[in-house]
């Protein structure tokens, strides 16, 4: 029996036809950034509200509900029609700058500011789950419209990993900004606080920057598009499913024809 090589039969993690999938390293890149944008606004919002603020774990928590509110109501209101309309580079462009837009928005907060909350962070917070959300729907339709089924399962696991790696680097880059954190009693504890803080959310700021410039490179796929284009061309001919429909129909008129001429 002639023997096979263990390297033909081998399963590979990262099947490499997974690189000619459209747009599999810019999702993979996006997936991370945004992963370190949602713990970094999360995490620093909350310290901040707790430490600085002096809120308790409740009310912290509700501070930073606008968030969910906002993802919900993405999940809510979204529709493949946005990106029928826009494509899905413009799409991914447009939310990966509002996500922008809104982590620079959120640094301006300042407890020596009259309702600094209602003023930077409730109404960006929110526009920011909107994003988020807009962002993994079109990201989740458009990688499994291009994967092969045999893909699928390796292509899930890859990005699976991705969102873990960014958790954990979103989670060690603001601890090592931030540095150590505690209630904050006199002015100018909370100051140093405050300080300190604000840099952490610089993380935030600086991964939408990099999920921004891989928006560029998105390439629209109209994956989702080709979902509802009409079954006839432009010419005004029949799809090749509908001919292969009308193929037995025609053979079986063939074979009426040639019986009767017998």
């Amino acid at each position: 029996m002639e023997k096979v090589d263990w390297r033909f039969t081998m399963d590979f993690l990262f099947p490499p036809e997974c690189l000619k999938i459209p747009n599999f390293l810019v999702f993979l890149c996006m997936v991370i950034t945004y992963y370190i944008i949602f713990t970094v606004g999360m995490t620093g919002l909350f310290q901040y509200h707790q430490f600085v603020e002096r809120d308790s774990p409740i009310i912290s928590a509700l501070k930073v509900f606008s968030l969910a509110i906002g993802i919900i109501l993405g999940s809510i209101t979204y529709s493949d029609s946005f990106v029928v309309k826009t494509g899905t580079r413009w799409f991914m462009i447009t939310t990966s700058a509002t996500s922008l837009g809104t982590s620079i928005w959120i640094t301006r907060i300042n407890f020596t500011i009259t309702n600094s909350y209602f003023k930077f962070e409730m109404i960006p917070f929110f526009l920011l789950g909107l994003a988020v959300n807009y962002f993994f729907d079109v990201f989740l339709n458009s990688v499994m419209a291009c994967t092969p089924m045999h893909l699928q399962g390796s292509v899930a696991g890859i990005y699976f990993t991705a969102g873990q790696v960014g958790v954990a680097l979103g989670d060690a880059i603001f601890t090592s900004v931030a540095g150590e954190l505690g209630v904050a009693n006199s002015f100018e504890e909370k100051k140093e606080l405050h300080k300190n803080i604000v840099n952490g959310l610089y993380v935030g700021v600086a991964a939408c920057a990099l999920a921004f410039i891989s928006s560029l490179f998105t390439v629209d796929t109209d994956s989702m598009r080709a979902k509802e284009k009409p079954e006839v061309s432009d010419s005004g001919e029949s799809s090749e499913a509908d001919d292969l429909e009308k193929q037995p129909n025609k053979s079986g008129l063939a074979g009426q024809t040639q019986l009767q001429v017998e």
